[in-house]
């Protein structure tokens, strides 16, 4: 085995690697996660400010 073949092996195990350790199903889910999070945030924002207002 030569060289320039070992150095392949390596490039193929770390594509597949990270295809494991990032499934597009996982992607999808960090996504959503990230996503909900930052709704979340903005409802808690618009409820702050309708209860401040509500107060005054």
């Amino acid at each position: 085995m030569d060289r320039g073949q070992s150095i392949n092996q390596f490039i193929n195990f770390g594509r597949w690697l990270l295809s494991k350790i990032v499934d597009r199903s996982t992607l999808m889910d960090w996504t959503n996660t990230c996503l909900d999070i930052l709704q979340l945030k903005r409802l808690m924002m618009k409820t702050t400010k309708s209860s401040s207002n509500i107060q005054t």
